[in-house]
């Protein structure tokens, strides 16, 4: 951890690599935006903005992953987001298949439609759960 911090200090330095031998999964967890805003905006006024728009950065950083053809060159690679929630999921996934059959040319790494790669080397924990507290209450609202 020590080398990290160490080596975190140099502007040139842009990503962390973590071998992943014996299928061991990469995990990442929101928060520790102590260097970059959260927000493609800037800065959260508070905690609210800033725990609604952690699933903005895991939506990015899964773009970049599964787009690189990082699953494709690593295929025992698997991804774990922590506390991003869910329910932006099946939205990004089908954003990126129609994106990726339109440009694949574009993406020479990746030989085959993102979601399948997600399906296989994406895992998500389950908290936050987006659930209503009363279901019945959203057919009510507006």
């Amino acid at each position: 951890m020590a080398e990290i911090e160490r080596r975190a200090r140099d502007r040139r330095l842009v990503q962390l690599l973590a071998p992943v031998r014996g299928g061991m999964p990469l995990g990442v967890h929101a928060g520790s935006a102590h260097r970059h805003p959260v927000t493609a905006v800037g800065w959260s006024s508070d905690h609210v903005q800033d725990a609604a728009a952690r699933a903005q950065g895991f939506q990015s950083a899964l773009t970049s992953l599964v787009m690189a053809g990082c699953s494709e060159r690593g295929p025992k690679l698997r991804i774990l987001l922590i506390g991003s929630g869910f329910a932006w999921l099946p939205a990004r996934g089908w954003r990126l298949d129609r994106l990726w059959a339109r440009m694949r040319d574009q993406l020479p790494e990746l030989r085959h439609p993102p979601c399948p790669h997600l399906k296989r080397r994406g895992w998500l924990s389950t908290q936050p759960m987006e659930e209503p507290g009363d279901p019945a209450a959203l057919m009510r609202s507006g």
